[in-house]
């Protein structure tokens, strides 16, 4: 078989190309490793959630990587790749030799997985090369200085439940459906089974609530057999009616003005639709939250242009970053920090855009991470003799 490069037409797009498949990852206009250069040292790394993560000399030594080749790790040179797009990292040198040594770190934003990909794997793999070509991208700063802007309160929170426990062979819909869901099922009094007309219940925690104590909940559920289905819904003791719907498929409720208590708030659905089962995708409470840390972290989204007063650090060792882009984070400095213990970090941003932080103290930085030192395939090898896989 034989390549041939052709000129694109003006608006044309791979067949498959879409949210799973973006088009530059389609069309390789995206970095990948070269096996023929062997001056490029790569490392795949497995991570699952989303925060703020820090490679260390002890993590590459513990993950069996030779302490000559993390010596042959060159700071300087060192970049990061999610989804072949380089993303911006914070290099901790302390005495700027360009080697990882053991008060040195690499520090860096990872996403969770993203909905796209989550049906498929619960891990996302990062790159971390060492190599010589052009300027590498570092974290840059933004000033927090105070300008005399006003203190918000409150920003807008969601705390989302789902676990991925079973798989719904009989769900309509496309393939891009995330068909994951709890085990958990309501069944109807007409069902013959002990949980038969039963409460299924889920715990929700929503810490340091604001704004009246109230929220909204959004139950995503499934109905499983071609009928009416009726589920009611009871949130701490209180009623909030009775959600209808038709057919197999999913619903979702969303329930206004749900009064919740700091901390734990219990969901209970019943299924009153006689002989029939309704199972669950997710949960979400969405409420006005305080600018509290909770366990020394705090991650918040909000309108541009305010005083923020974050609460309850219990140190002074802090990583503070605004993540709106997640590709390109930048540090926020020029910052007050005051108080005791616990402490409380006083910044502003400028008027604009809805921007997005995380803060934490540097012991809730994330260190759980697969590394694995990449050995080059020979699948792009013409003398392989595939046409295509």
């Amino acid at each position: 078989a034989s390549m041939v490069s052709v000129p694109l037409p003006a608006g044309w797009l791979p067949p498959l190309a879409g949210p799973l498949f973006p088009m530059n990852i389609l069309l390789g206009a995206v970095w990948t490793p070269n096996p023929e250069d062997a001056d490029i040292s790569a490392y795949k790394l497995e991570l699952e959630g989303e925060g703020i993560y820090r490679i260390t000399r002890a993590q590459l030594a513990a993950q069996a990587i030779d302490a000559d080749e993390i010596d042959a790790l060159d700071l300087s040179r060192v970049r990061l790749y999610y989804l072949g797009e380089e993303l911006a990292v914070t290099i901790h040198d302390q005495d700027a030799d360009d080697t990882l040594d053991a008060d040195d770190y690499i520090e860096f934003y990872a996403q969770a997985v993203s909905s796209q990909y989550a049906k498929y794997t619960r891990k996302n793999v990062y790159w971390m090369v060492s190599d010589g070509s052009g300027i590498p991208l570092r974290v840059d700063t933004l000033d927090g200085s105070l300008a005399g802007g006003s203190d918000p309160g409150t920003h807008r929170y969601t705390v989302r439940l789902e676990e991925d426990q079973t798989y719904l062979l009989n769900s309509p819909g496309s393939d891009s459906l995330d068909r994951w869901i709890f085990s958990a099922m309501a069944r109807g009094d007409e069902i013959i089974h002990a949980q038969a007309g039963l409460p299924v219940e889920f715990t929700l925690s929503t810490p340091y609530v604001g704004g009246g104590n109230q929220g909204r909940l959004t139950i995503r559920m499934f109905g499983k057999y071609d009928m009416m289905h009726q589920a009611s819904i009871v949130v701490n003791g209180a009623d909030y009616g009775t959600h209808t719907w038709f057919g197999i498929g999913f619903s979702e409720v969303v329930i206004e003005d749900v009064n919740l208590l700091e901390g734990d708030n219990l969901v209970s659905v019943t299924c009153l639709s006689g002989e029939d089962k309704i199972q669950f995708d997710w949960l979400e409470i969405t409420y006005d939250r305080q600018f509290t840390a909770e366990t020394d972290r705090l991650a918040f989204t909000h309108d541009g242009g305010y005083r923020y007063l974050l609460t309850g650090f219990t140190s002074l060792d802090l990583i503070f970053y605004d993540i709106t882009d997640p590709n390109q984070i930048l540090r926020v400095e020029n910052h007050d920090l005051f108080g005791p213990g616990p402490y409380t970090i006083d910044f502003e941003d400028q008027p604009g855009e809805t921007k997005s932080y995380v803060a934490m103290t540097a012991d809730q930085a994330e260190t759980q991470m697969t590394i694995i030192e990449d050995v080059a395939s020979s699948l792009a090898d013409p003398d392989d003799g595939a046409d295509y896989i």
